[in-house]
Parts: structure tokens; C-alpha cells; sequence
């Protein structure tokens, strides 16, 4: 009897032994499921400390630019990778590198030794703004049998009415698009242009050869039956202070092989009448009228290129104006400014 006891007790000795072994691999192996999920944890946070600083520091850096006009974007481009910005117990590394007509920034947060990157694009505004045949701040006038071939729009809301269309004129109003939030920048002329110190008034010629860039300080007033006339090849940058006015039966003449680029600098008015332009008038701070009196009863096309303005006026007898993507207008002379195209 004693001896039954004895193995039971053995037996049971046995039983508890294996239990605490199973309770102990079972606890280790918690305890190593738990250190991992912590460890794991503590990784998904870094991570998200480490991206959340890298957008960050290529949202603050995209916000300056964009905000400033005078910002130093070829210096950025030029000096690479920045030395690491410490905030916290993480960093940021910063690389702006410029693509065409985009500007890529890249950036690289570190959190406890975890990385992640993040990158904005900024888009040139140059490149949105020539999607137009016309472009206005606020007001577009589009009367009697003139057509726009090409998008219309304008950054004035729709609930202030801001476009006005004749019964024979193309596009209607109601096919304009309004609250555009296009940005157009300010005029940048160059240093070195040749300068026209004298009102022209009476018959004048400009002679273009390439690139050529010619500021007019007092304007344009042609008088009745006068013509200034461009020949040459190339682009004109013509800039234009103190404004451009058009007497009965005066014109703007060009050679088909030359493009012209007129900018308002002031917000002086611009009122040009032309049979044939080839070009665009950018005129930020001022109201644009084009009228050709003499256009074609077939819908000849009497414009080629773009008006961005603050306001626009266009007038004629059967005038057509139309959008020209082959214009050469990588050398427009404005300010640059960017707007957010993509995050990736």
C-alpha cells in the first residue's frame, strides 16, 4: 500500500514538474511575443515620426517658396543635400532639384534610426498659364462676331458676373470657366534692355533679330493712319510703360516670322488694334483690349498666342483669336511662382 502511495506521489511529482515546464516555455514564449509586438510598436511609431518630419520639412520648404518671391531657388538647387535639421529626437535632410518646369523637393526624416522620405513637386506656374487663349484677374468683355478658340477663364468668382459675351461671340459666357485660381505672377523685366525714352506717336519700325528686348518708358499713342511695325526674326520682349493706344485706322504690323511679347509694366491700359498678331500680351496689373476692325468675313485667324490680364476686352469684325502651342514662350520674362502639383 505504501509503496502505490509512494508511486502516486512520484507520479504526481512528475505531473507538476512537466506542468511548470509547459507554464515556463508557454510565459517565455509570451513574453517574446510581447517584446516584439513592443519592439514592433516602437518601430511603427519612429516610422511614423520619421515621415511625419519629412513631410513636414518638404511642406515648410514648399510654403516658402511658393509664399516668396524673392526666394533663392537656383541656390537650393545648387547646394544639394542640407546638413540634418535636429527637431527632437529626430532629423531632416532636405534636396531641391529642378525637373523642366518642376521643382522637386525631397525630403528625408530620421526618427531613433528609423527613415522615411517624402517629396512635393511644385509646378511653374509659367506652364499653367499659356494653357489659355485668355486669362483674366477679373473682368472678360468678348463683343460683336469675335471668336476664342483655346480655353477662356478667368480668377473672378461667378457670382460676380464677371463675363460678358455678344449674341455672335465664341465661347458664351456660361463656358467660361470662372474661379480659375490661376497665379499670375508679376512682370520681371531684364536690367539690360535697349530703351525708347520718347512716346511713339508717328510711323515706327523695330528690327528683331533672335531675342530682342526693348522697353518702351513712355508708351504707345499711335496717332490716325500711323503703323508700328516689327520685322526681323526672333522674339520681341516688348515692355510697355505709361500704356499702348490705338488712334482710327493705326496698327501694330509684325513679320509672321517674328513672335512678340508685350508687358504692361504699370497698370496703364493697353488698347491695340492689329490685323495679324502672332504672340501674347501680358499685362498683370492692367486692362487689354485687342480690336482688329478689319478681320475676315471667313474666319481668317487674326490672333495666334495668349492674353493674360487683368482684364480683357475683345473687339472686331469677325476676329478670331486662337491659342498657338507652338509659340515660343520658355523665355517669358515674369516672375516665377509655383503651386503644389503632386505629394508622392
Amino acid at each position: 500500500m505504501n509503496k502505490i502511495l509512494l508511486n502516486k506521489k512520484g507520479s504526481a511529482l512528475v505531473f507538476v514538474v512537466l506542468l511548470m515546464l509547459i507554464l515556463s516555455v508557454l510565459g517565455l514564449s509570451l513574453l517574446s511575443t510581447a517584446l516584439a509586438n513592443t519592439k514592433m510598436a516602437v518601430h511603427q511609431e519612429n516610422s511614423m515620426k520619421a515621415y511625419f518630419l519629412a513631410r513636414s520639412g518638404a511642406g515648410a520648404l514648399a510654403d516658402y517658396i511658393m509664399k516668396t518671391p524673392t526666394a533663392d531657388v537656383e541656390g537650393m538647387v545648387s547646394a544639394g543635400l542640407t546638413e540634418p535639421a535636429y527637431v527632437g529626437d529626430g532629423s531632416i535632410v532636405l534636396d531641391v532639384q529642378e525637373i523642366d518646369d518642376e521643382l522637386v523637393i525631397l525630403a528625408a526624416g530620421t526618427a531613433n534610426g528609423v527613415n522615411r522620405e517624402a517629396t512635393v513637386i511644385l509646378e511653374d506656374s509659367k506652364g499653367i498659364l499659356f494653357d489659355f487663349t485668355i486669362l483674366a484677374k477679373g473682368k472678360i468683355d468678348i463683343s460683336n462676331h469675335v471668336t476664342v478658340v483655346g480655353q477662356v477663364a478667368t480668377n473672378a468668382p461667378a457670382s460676380s458676373n464677371p463675363v460678358t459675351t455678344s449674341p455672335h461671340s465664341v465661347p458664351k459666357a456660361e463656358d467660361v470657366i470662372t474661379d480659375a485660381g490661376i497665379d499670375i505672377p508679376d512682370v520681371d523685366m531684364p536690367s539690360s534692355v535697349q530703351v525708347v525714352s520718347s512716346k511713339i506717336t508717328n510711323d515706327k519700325n523695330f528690327t528683331v533679330a533672335g531675342d530682342t528686348y526693348i522697353h518702351l518708358q513712355r508708351g504707345v499713342a499711335l496717332g490716325t493712319h500711323k503703323t508700328l511695325s516689327i520685322t526681323g526674326s526672333g522674339t520681341l520682349h516688348l515692355y510697355v510703360s505709361e500704356g499702348w493706344s490705338s488712334a482710327n485706322h493705326s496698327q501694330l504690323v509684325t513679320d509672321p516670322n517674328v513672335t512678340v511679347i508685350i508687358y504692361a509694366v504699370d497698370n496703364s491700359e493697353i488698347f491695340i488694334s492689329s490685323h495679324e498678331f502672332q504672340g501674347s500680351i501680358y499685362a498683370p496689373y492692367s486692362k487689354v483690349t485687342f480690336h482688329n476692325a478689319s478681320g475676315s468675313a471667313h474666319g481668317g485667324r487674326n490672333f495666334h498666342g495668349s492674353i493674360i490680364a487683368k482684364d480683357v476686352h475683345l473687339t472686331g469684325n469677325h476676329t478670331t483669336l486662337e491659342h498657338d502651342p507652338e509659340a515660343d514662350l520658355d523665355e517669358l520674362t515674369i516672375k516665377k511662382s509655383y503651386s503644389i502639383k503632386e505629394w508622392r
